[in-house]
């Protein structure tokens, strides 16, 4: 423990003196599974987060409005619908109301999407964000149990991660259909844990959405927010534990939660207020 902590130190000193760049750079595999090693599980939301998903997605959704006579809609609209499962997601689209209510209609929007969709996919249409591959590589490789849980289909969240020959790392690979409710409940996280077999408040979740975080909190887990996907900083910083603002910061966030972990307390400051930006 003393070792770590003082790992746990030299981590954040550096980032002070240096910035992150500097470190991203100097961090070797070796002092990141050292760090990582009693996290028992890293859980990520796909869509946004690993993958960019949205203009295929997008131009899918006005497909779809277009097709069944419905005006379409501009794309920060469809951004803050991401929230929501595909179904609740055109049931906003079609009424505004909040919370959205599936009726008949968006049931059968929704279904027309997700068949669309996800005959689309292939690894230009949904390519995976640069920089992630290596920190998902570390995670594997150091043992790190890692699983997907989105609000998509689990059928889509299995080809897009097949598409960018990312299924060998992820032990569980889940979409909304898959579990008891989709995020913002802890369920589906909850169920993905169980299924790996550790415990929630020893693992952390990586997502773009509010509803991620929120998830993440009510599963009792530590969340990163990820600013590359369709949200704001504004709509992240509230939701989630850390902020990742760029792909290479994400492994220097893990590796200090990590560090954290094995004092047995939660990480000491928000990782955002650490790194001077």
């Amino acid at each position: 423990m003393p070792a770590m902590k003082s790992f746990q130190n030299i981590l954040w000193f550096l980032i002070r003196l240096n910035g992150f760049g500097v470190l991203c750079s100097a961090l070797s595999y070796s002092s990141f599974n050292k760090a990582v090693r009693n996290v028992e599980a890293v859980i990520w939301d796909i869509d946004g987060t690993i993958v960019n998903s949205h203009v295929l997605a997008y131009q899918a959704t006005n497909h779809v409005l277009k097709k069944h006579g419905y005006t379409e809609i501009e794309e920060q609209l469809y951004h803050l619908g991401t929230k929501y499962p595909t179904h609740l997601r055109f049931a906003w689209h079609l009424d505004g109301e909040h919370p959205p209510q599936v009726g008949p209609e968006a049931q059968i929007l929704g279904d027309d999407f997700d068949q669309l969709f996800q005959s689309k996919v292939t690894k230009d249409t949904v390519p995976m964000f640069l920089g992630l591959r290596e920190t998902i590589e570390w995670l594997h490789r150091g043992g790190t149990p890692q699983g997907v849980v989105s609000n998509g289909v689990g059928d889509y969240v299995r080809d897009a991660l097949h598409a960018n020959g990312l299924s060998p790392f992820f032990v569980v690979q889940s979409g909304a259909d898959e579990v008891p409710a989709p995020k913002p409940s802890p369920q589906g996280i909850l169920q993905c844990c169980s299924t790996m077999g550790v415990d929630p408040r020893k693992c952390i979740y990586i997502g773009d959405a509010p509803t991620d975080g929120q998830a993440a909190r009510a599963a009792g887990m530590q969340s990163v927010g990820v600013t590359w996907g369709s949200y704001s900083l504004g709509h992240i910083r509230p939701n989630f534990d850390h902020i990742a603002h760029n792909q290479a910061e994400l492994p220097l966030i893990l590796a200090a939660i990590g560090a954290n972990v094995e004092t047995g307390r939660a990480a000491s400051a928000r990782t955002e207020s650490v790194i001077a930006r």
